[in-house]
C-alpha cells in the first residue's frame, strides 16, 4: 500500500473503528464510518474515471462530503480542489477551469453559482449535495452509493519534477 492521506484514515479505522471521529452539527461518525465513507467514494470515482493525478473540484461548505472527498480522493492520488465559497462566479470559474477538474462537486447553498457558469466549465460532471437536485447535476448521495465500502488500491498523487 502506498502512504498517502486515505492511508491515514484507514490505518486509523484499523486501530480504533469505533472512537468518534468527525462531528458535524448533529452529526457523528466513528473511523470505521469515516473510512467507509471515503472508500465509497474512492471506489465511485475509480469507476467515473479518476485515478491518480486528476482533479475534483468542490465548492461548498465544511460538511461531511468534504471530508468523504478529502480522504477518498487521496486513497487514488487524486486531488481535492477546495473552490473558496466566497468567490464571485468568474473566479469559482477561472479556478476550476485552470486547475482542470474532471467532476465538480457543489453543495446546496452554491447551486446559483454554478448555474451562472455551468456552459462554460471544463466538464459537465457535477454532482449536487442535498434533496432537491438541480437538472444538470447528478446525485451526490446517489452516486457515493454506487461505491463499494471495501478499502481501493491506494495509490500515491502523480508528482512532476
Amino acid at each position: 500500500m502506498q502512504i498517502n492521506i486515505g492511508s491515514f484514515l484507514t490505518k486509523r479505522a484499523q486501530h480504533s473503528p469505533n472512537m468518534e471521529a468527525l462531528v458535524i452539527g448533529g452529526l457523528r461518525f466513528t473511523y470505521k464510518e469515516l473510512n467507509e465513507r471515503s472508500s465509497r467514494l474512492a471506489n465511485a470515482m475509480k469507476s467515473a474515471g479518476i485515478g491518480p493525478g486528476d482533479r475534483v473540484a468542490y465548492l461548498g461548505l465544511n460538511e461531511t462530503e468534504f471530508f468523504d472527498l478529502y480522504f477518498g480522493l487521496g486513497k487514488l492520488g487524486a486531488i481535492l480542489v477546495p473552490v473558496n465559497f466566497r468567490l464571485a462566479p468568474p473566479e469559482v470559474l477561472y479556478i476550476i477551469n485552470n486547475c482542470e477538474a474532471s467532476k465538480v462537486v457543489v453543495g446546496a447553498d452554491f447551486f446559483p453559482v454554478i448555474e451562472a457558469i455551468k456552459g462554460d466549465l471544463c466538464t459537465n460532471s457535477i454532482y449536487a449535495l442535498g434533496d432537491s437536485i438541480p437538472e444538470w447535476a447528478q446525485s451526490y448521495d446517489d452516486f457515493l452509493a454506487t461505491g463499494s465500502p471495501d478499502e481501493p488500491e491506494h495509490v500515491a498523487a502523480m508528482t512532476t519534477p
